[in-house]
């Protein structure tokens, strides 16, 4: 984001609204927050219609980028593939800098669910007929098998949800106890736990054991 700090991409109305907009925010945030190296870069480059988020941003701050950029004020940002979950974002076009990607342990190349989950960015809801992927050259990595890898069929989605006593304490309401088992039984874990055991019913009704 730094690198295209020079390109102005906003009008000069714009520019004044998106510099007074990020100024009031700034102004929420506590006096040594509003110190920090990512505040003050965003102060300088939102106002030219540009914005970067990524996990280590303040909370306040993502959602600040994320409002600009689903009103279409923010023309260009750079993101880690964070912006991509759950978030309906109006990009024209998506960058996938590179085919691989961190995991904590090693970098690798990520797998079809995450690559459409990024490239599915692209092209606005009900305005675009079509959205444009873009993925630059790189001489780390063999293109033609990567993207065949990358394009395959996507992967079955499982639940990691786990309910641990932070879970219980977050969710907990006094006078509320129906509050922790619905938030339960209204997750993808339960769903796909439902969903195999009446799986395993059904082949057990099939083969006439009850």
């Amino acid at each position: 984001a730094q690198s295209a700090a020079s390109h102005l991409l906003v009008s000069p109305e714009q520019r004044a609204r998106l510099a007074a907009h990020t100024q009031e925010w700034l102004k929420t945030l506590p006096p040594e927050d509003q110190r920090l190296d990512q505040a003050q870069r965003l102060l300088h480059l939102a106002p030219r219609g540009i914005g970067f988020h990524h996990a280590g941003l303040l909370p306040s701050l993502k959602v600040m980028v994320e409002t600009l950029f689903a009103r279409g004020e923010l023309k260009a940002v750079f993101a880690t593939d964070t912006l991509a979950l759950g978030i309906n974002m109006p990009a024209r076009s998506v960058v996938v800098g590179s085919l691989s990607k961190f995991d904590g342990v090693q970098m690798r190349l990520m797998t079809p669910n995450e690559y459409q989950q990024l490239t599915g960015r692209a092209g606005r809801r009900g305005m675009d007929e079509k959205g444009a992927a873009v993925i630059p050259y790189s001489p780390w990595e063999p293109f033609e098998s990567a993207f065949a890898a990358l394009t395959g069929p996507l992967e079955p989605v499982t639940s990691a949800f786990t309910v641990r006593y932070n879970t219980v304490l977050n969710l907990w309401r006094a006078g509320d106890q129906t509050r922790l088992r619905k938030a339960v039984a209204a997750s993808l874990r339960e769903y796909q736990r439902r969903a195999f055991l009446a799986q395993g019913y059904g082949t057990l009704a099939r083969r006439g054991v009850y």
